[in-house]
C-alpha cells in the first residue's frame, strides 16, 4: 500500500508532464517488434547496507495522457526484469522499490532503439541527522503589487552522507516528512512545484517536504508565499533549519522597491517574464538556526498589475505538522528579530507596525479568515513587543 500510494507521488514528482489526475490503465496488447525488455538491479548505496533480495519492483510507464504500472519480484541478488513492455516513443520509464517504508527509484529514461533498457535502483539506509544536509543556494524573487508581496523561492540542498535524509514523523497518509522550511511570520503559502509533495502548517508558518534527500544529488524545493505589504516597508526574516554554505540571490520588482540587507549587495538586473528585476546577491555561511533577513521599502506596483497566479496548495498538501518535533520548528527565539543598533530597531519597529496594519486591513476587507488573521497578527505583534522591550533595556 505504501509503494502504491507513494510510488505515484514519486512518478509525478520526477517525470515530466504528468498530471496528478492521470488515469492508470493497462498497456494495450503489443507484438514483439513493439516491445522491449527492461532490466535492473537493486544496490544499496550505504556502506555496509543490507542487500534487498526478493523485493517487489514497480515499473511506471508515463505518457502525456496516462500512467501504466507493472510489478515483478527481484531475485536473491536484487536483479529484476520486465518483459514485453510496450515501446512508446513518448513514454518515460521508471522503476521503484519500497525499502524501510520509503520509496527509491531509478532515473526516468526513454526507450530509444535498443531492445533492452536498464533501470538500476539504488536504495539507502536512513538518517535523521540534519547535520548531513547543507543548503547550497537560496533564490527568492520578490514582487510587490498593491498591498501584497509575493515571494517565489527555491532552495537547493545537498546530502553529504551516504544515507537518505528523512524523519520518522508520518503525515498520516503513508508519507514521512523530510526537509522543513520556515516561512517569514505572516506568510501565507501560495503554491508549490508539485503540490502533493508538501505539507503545510499555517499556524507555525512552515512547509515540509516528503521526499527523502538522497546522497550525491541536488535536492530542489520550489514554493511561493504571500506577505502583507505597503509602501512603508516590511521586514522579512526566515530561520533556517540547516546550515547554509552557498549563494543567496534576491530579485526585486518593481524598481521602486528598495531592499536593505547586510547579507547581499546589488549586482545588476535580470529580465524575467517581461520584467526587469534588480538583483542582490552574496555568498553566505550560516550555521543551523541562522536567519535570512532583509528590509523592503518603497511603493509596489499598482494593484491592477496583479500578482502572477501560482498553483495553490492542494488539500492533499494542506496537512497539519503537529507531528513535527518542537525542535524542528524553531518558533520562539528564532522568529524574534535579532537587532543591531537603535536605528535598525526603529526602522524595523515602523515596518512591523505597518505590516500589522496591512494585515488588519486585509482581515477587515474579508481577504483573511479570522483564525489565520489572529495567528499571523499574534506572531507579528510578538516580534514588535520584543523590539519595544529591547528599546526599554537599552534605556536602562
Amino acid at each position: 500500500m505504501r509503494l502504491l500510494s507513494y510510488g505515484l507521488l514519486l512518478a509525478v514528482s520526477l517525470l515530466p508532464s504528468v498530471c496528478a489526475s492521470a488515469e492508470i490503465t493497462p498497456a494495450p496488447p503489443t507484438n514483439a517488434a513493439q516491445t522491449l525488455t527492461i532490466t535492473g538491479r537493486i544496490a544499496n548505496g550505504t556502506a555496509g547496507g543490507d542487500v534487498l533480495p526478493n523485493a517487489r519492483v514497480t515499473l511506471f510507464i508515463q505518457t502525456p495522457n496516462q500512467i501504466d504500472q507493472r510489478q515483478t519480484t527481484a531475485d536473491a541478488a536484487g536483479a529484476f526484469a520486465f518483459t514485453d513492455v510496450p515501446r512508446l516513443a513518448d513514454a518515460s520509464y521508471l522503476a521503484a522499490v519500497a525499502y524501510r517504508e520509503r520509496v527509491f527509484s531509478s532515473l526516468p529514461a526513454s526507450a530509444g532503439d535498443a531492445p533492452t533498457l536498464d533501470l538500476p535502483v539504488t536504495i539507502y539506509e536512513l538518517t535523521e541527522d540534519p547535520a548531513v544536509l547543507a543548503i547550497t543556494s537560496v533564490t527568492a524573487r520578490i514582487t510587490a503589487i498593491g498591498q501584497q508581496m509575493e515571494v517565489q523561492q527555491t532552495f537547493v540542498l545537498r546530502n553529504g552522507s551516504d544515507r537518505a535524509y528523512t524523519t520518522s514523523q508520518e503525515t498520516g497518509d503513508n508519507r514521512f516528512l523530510s526537509v522543513v522550511v520556515s516561512l517569514p511570520p505572516g506568510a501565507q503559502a501560495l503554491g508549490f512545484d508539485v503540490p502533493t509533495r508538501y505539507v503545510v502548517d499555517e499556524a507555525q508558518f512552515a512547509v515540509a517536504d516528503t521526499l527523502p534527500v538522497l546522497p550525491g544529488s541536488s535536492h530542489v524545493l520550489t514554493l511561493s508565499y504571500l506577505l502583507p505589504y505597503d509602501a512603508g516597508g516590511a521586514v522579512i526574516e526566515q530561520p533556517l533549519h540547516y546550515r547554509l554554505d552557498g549563494d543567496l540571490r534576491l530579485l526585486t520588482w518593481p524598481d521602486s522597491l528598495r531592499l536593505t540587507s547586510q547579507q547581499v549587495a546589488e549586482t545588476g538586473t535580470d529580465a524575467i517574464e517581461g520584467r526587469s528585476y534588480r538583483v542582490f546577491a552574496g555568498a553566505l555561511k550560516l550555521p543551523e538556526g541562522g536567519v535570512l533577513r532583509c528590509t523592503l521599502a518603497g511603493a509596489g506596483a499598482p494593484a491592477a498589475a496583479q500578482v502572477q497566479t501560482r498553483p495553490t496548495a492542494s488539500d492533499d498538501g494542506a496537512l497539519p505538522l503537529a507531528v513535527i518535533a518542537a525542535g524542528l520548528i524553531a518558533a520562539g527565539g528564532l522568529l524574534l528579530l535579532r537587532l543591531r543598533g537603535r536605528a535598525d530597531r526603529e526602522a524595523q519597529i515602523d515596518a512591523l507596525a505597518r505590516q500589522i496594519a496591512a494585515l488588519d486591513a486585509q482581515h477587515k476587507a474579508g481577504q483573511l479568515n479570522h483564525d489565520l488573521w489572529h495567528r499571523q497578527r499574534n506572531t507579528l505583534q510578538a516580534q514588535l513587543s520584543a523590539l519595544l522591550g529591547k528599546d526599554g533595556d537599552d534605556e536602562d
